[in-house]
Parts: C-alpha cells; structure tokens; sequence
C-alpha cells in the first residue's frame, strides 16, 4: 500500500441513519481517538467494555520522527485494543505509519468517522465520560438530527455545584469538546485550513466582550497562520460563525484523566479543570428554557484573553498550589 494510513476492519459497519426508535446506548457510534499513552488507552476500553457498544472505530496516530520511543508505547495502545475488544462488535482501525499530529490526524480521524456514519460518539482516550452519557447522546442524537441550528452535544458542564434539573440540558454558543457527539451534516462543512477566516469580515465577534472577542481573533489567526497544529479552534469558528448551538447537560459528566507531563496541552496536574468529577444522570431529559448562566461563563470568563497580570498570577497561584500539595504528608497506608 502507497497510503500512510492502514486501515483494518474486522466486520463492515454500516451507514444505516438511526431509525426514529429510541438508539439504545450502545449502539450509538463511538469514535476513540489514541496516540501513546497505552495506560490511558487501556483505561478507557475496560470502562467501556461495561457498556458494549457494538460499533467502535479507533483512530491512532503514528510515531513521531526521531522518537524512538513513541513506537513502543503506541504498539502497547494497540495491543490493548486487540486485547480488551473481546464482546460481539464492530471495529474499523485506522492505523497510522507516521504521526499526522493533533491537527490532520484528529481531523482526518472524524472525516473517516463520519465518511461512514450519519452521527456518533468521539472520545479522546483521556476523556472518561459517564455511562449515562451514551443514553443522553442516544436520545438527543435523534430528537435533534434535522435540527440544522445544533452542532453538537457535549458531556462538560465545569458548575459542579447547583440545584439545577438532573436531567436537564441547555444550550450554549461554544463547543465543548472533552467526550462530545454532533452530525455528518456539522462535519461536512468543516474547514481545517480556516478558509474563511478574515478578522475584518468576522461582524459575529461584535457582540463578545473584548476580552473574549481578542481570544477568538489570536487563536483564529494563529490557525490561518499556521503557528499552531490543532483541529479544534476551526471547528469552533465552524460553530461560532454560523449561530450554532452546543446542548449540554445540567450536570458534568466527563472526567480529563490526561493532565500531566506527557499531555500535549494539558500538561498542568493542578489545572481547576483537572480530574474534574463526573456523575451519572438519568432521563427524561427535558430542555431547561432560558438557561442561560453557563454560557455567560464560558463567554465572560472562560475563553477570554486573560492580561498580563492575570497570567502571572495564574501561574503563581499554581505553582503555589503545586507547592502545597507535595508538601502535604504523605498518608501510610495499612
């Protein structure tokens, strides 16, 4: 084969669209995404061998050029899939020869995915979501598949103290990519070189605070530039350009486990949004009107340009923090 990409299979998925019926769980496609972490990968195949799900694709990137020991860890990632894969399912493997990196590879990965699926699932192998997540996805998934103002469900919600509706959901304008679902229809106008982008032209920012508006205009104009290798900011132009809409729950139901040194951004352990806990939710699930507090957050104080200040204090507040904590004695254990 000429192509850098090997693709197994070992049974054909389908492209059936989902029937009007209710999705059970575990029939709802799910994308993994992996690269070298072979314990996090193997964490997160046996969480989802309690579930089943009868149609998984799995896309792993290749080894870096002069890392000598990416080959090793990925071999591990992708014996672990061969091993712990063991109920009746459907696998399609893309496995990459060389590393395409957190911008093509992740991308190309979801183009694949949705080259054969209508919607589904798309896990990082660090993002551990709840298993009510699948069942929230499975019902969303069909109650809003023609609705052409949603692009996407998420399992993050960062308030993880409040009295809202257990099975409620509201809608924000961001999306929220830690354990997500969305559409063939979203993906397909996907654009990863950012095409489009014109800050002179971007009359949509107009209405962000500035603080948030100088956030989206940086990491937009990185992309165009090619200073940085992500897929993510492109598609949230997709989303943020064109009205879209997130759904997300009224409680936080996906877990980043993949803090730490090896991360390739979050690399931070002490990060407020590290570790954060996750909890299980059950239906019905009902839309919560004019909820509209968790987008102000994420628009006002999460994704905003911080100052200089700002930066220097985070950095000392965690690297306090870091101090902190290692200083704490250690408890034995009997």
């Amino acid at each position: 084969m000429n192509s850098m990409e090997k693709i197994e299979s070992m049974k054909v998925c389908t492209r059936n669209v989902p029937s009007e019926k209710k999705m059970k769980s575990y029939e709802v496609p799910l994308l993994i995404l992996t690269f070298n972490r072979p314990s996090l990968v193997e964490l997160q195949l046996l969480r989802l061998k309690k579930i089943k799900p009868k149609k998984i694709y799995i896309a792993s990137d290749g080894p870096r050029s002069g890392r000598v020991d990416d080959q090793e860890k990925i071999n591990r990632c992708r014996d672990s899939i061969e091993r712990i894969i063991d109920w009746e399912c459907e696998v399609k493997k893309k496995y990459e020869t060389k590393n395409l990196g957190c911008g093509v590879g992740v991308s190309t990965a979801i183009s694949w995915f949705f080259d054969n699926e209508e919607c589904g699932i798309i896990l990082e192998d660090d993002c551990q979501v709840s298993n009510s997540f699948f069942d929230f996805c499975a019902e969303l998934l069909i109650k809003y598949k023609d609705d052409t103002d949603i692009a996407g469900i998420s399992a993050d919600f960062k308030f993880l103290k409040n009295d809202l509706p257990e099975g409620g959901y509201g809608f924000i304008d961001f999306p929220q990519i830690w354990g997500w679902a969305t559409w063939r229809r979203v993906w397909s106008s996907y654009d990863f070189e950012l095409s489009t982008w014109s800050q002179s032209d971007a009359l949509w920012l107009n209405s962000f605070p500035m603080s948030s508006k100088r956030y989206w205009i940086d990491n937009f104009n990185k992309i165009a530039n090619r200073a940085v290798d992500t897929w993510d900011y492109q598609f949230a132009h997709h989303v943020l350009s064109n009205n879209l809409r997130f759904i997300h729950p009224m409680r936080n139901m996906v877990t980043n486990v993949g803090f730490g040194a090896d991360a390739t951004h979050t690399k931070s352990t002490y990060d407020d949004t590290a570790n954060l806990a996750s909890y299980e939710i059950i239906g019905p699930y009902t839309l919560v009107a004019n909820y509209n507090e968790y987008n102000n957050y994420l628009k006002y104080k999460y994704f905003v340009k911080k100052n200089l200040i700002a930066r220097i204090f985070n950095k000392l507040f965690m690297y306090s923090k870091n101090i902190l904590i290692k200083s704490r004695p250690q408890q034995n254990a009997n």
